[in-house]
């Protein structure tokens, strides 16, 4: 691929210095050679299209494999039937887990702890399903399943409002009444899912703490009438940031979705470009109002392209058979800690003893 880009430069580039011996010829030479350069840098990271610092390459990624046509994943809650000719890959940077897992092997077998080799964190992503085709990374065509970005979405199930009357603004005797807040909710924190779209076309890694910038959610919350009941919008991590190279955002529309499923959520459409690369993006922020968690996740899901190019898979094709089942959480009393690392920071070892 970066051949064929970068030999027509070339010859053209011979050609001019062929036919004009002039200084301005020589500028134009090196100006083709950067460009030439340029080409050759940006088709080198097959990932750039990608959230900063994602690669389905490396030791954070690896390949699900579909049973009957479905690919489904526990740890997020999700299950689909995995478009003809795509691969998916779960990715999950989580370098604390890997440093306490070499930790507990070496205290096991008597021994140092080996040094791991670990990398900054892009906040924004670091658990989600990426699905490609055999066009990528030629197409960038992808998509995209996950709980959360720089914020996550959830609620308490109708039967927890059942059983807690009082800690409701709005009586709800039935689903009716619950799916008719539920919506209400979206429509309030529509600002919120709109101020945390187009997050990559920002980097987040390498930064100093000049750059440190909190994403706000994006909702007035001194207006009690935007104050949503019983779904919350909250911030997953505050994060250092600046805009990647030849990146940009356009405006972001976002409307309420019903799917046939009975899913509800927002979709939201815009195109960015990062590194250069300019794509179409189309999200969904859905829930399940039958979901029946201690605390139900919205899931989103995204739909990426290159700008004004044609769905190889549709969203509204791939959404049909998109189900949101059951996590297993690997911190069953903190269903926000994705990894179950909270026992890192206060180790078996060291926590206090019990008053028995």
């Amino acid at each position: 691929m970066k051949c064929l880009k970068l030999i027509p430069l070339l010859a053209a580039a011979l050609l001019l210095c062929a036919c004009n011996e002039k200084d301005s010829s020589h500028e134009t030479i090196e100006d083709m050679m950067s460009q030439a350069n340029e080409i050759n840098q940006t088709e080198a990271d097959e990932y750039a299209c990608l959230p900063d610092t994602v690669r389905l390459d490396d030791m954070y990624a690896r390949e699900l494999a579909p049973d009957g046509g479905t690919v489904s994943y526990d740890r997020l809650g999700v299950s689909f039937k995995l478009p003809d000719g795509y691969n998916a890959y779960i990715y999950e940077q989580n370098d604390e887990k890997r440093l306490d897992d070499e930790r507990k092997a070496a205290e096991k077998e008597n021994r140092k702890p080996k040094e791991i080799e670990t990398h900054e964190q892009n906040k924004t992503c670091i658990a989600a399903i990426f699905l490609t085709n055999g066009n990528f990374p030629h197409s960038h065509e992808f998509v995209r399943v996950g709980f959360t970005t720089s914020i996550g979405a959830v609620f308490q199930p109708l039967s927890w409002w059942e059983e807690h009357p009082e800690y409701g603004i709005s009586p709800i005797q039935n689903k009716a009444d619950f799916v008719k807040l539920l919506k209400s909710d979206i429509e309030k924190l529509t600002p919120a899912f709109i101020a945390n779209e187009g997050l990559d076309a920002y980097n987040y890694t390498g930064l100093d703490a000049s750059h440190r910038e909190w994403l706000e959610l994006g909702i007035n919350t001194n207006d009690t009438a935007a104050i949503p009941e019983i779904l919350n919008v909250f911030n997953t991590a505050n994060v250092f940031r600046e805009p990647a190279d030849d990146s940009s955002v356009s405006e972001i529309k976002c409307e309420s979705v019903e799917l046939d499923s009975g899913y509800l959520g927002v979709k939201l459409t815009y195109d960015i470009k990062r590194n250069g690369i300019a794509m179409d993006k189309e999200v969904y922020w859905l829930l399940d109002p039958d979901a029946q968690e201690d605390i139900c996740y919205m899931r989103r899901v995204e739909f990426s392209k290159d700008k004004g190019a044609v769905w190889l898979t549709p969203p509204e094709t791939f959404l049909k058979d998109f189900k949101i089942t059951t996590p297993d959480y690997a911190n069953k009393q903190d269903p926000t800690d994705y990894f179950g690392i909270c026992d890192i920071i206060m180790p078996e070892a060291e926590q206090p003893p019990s008053e028995e």
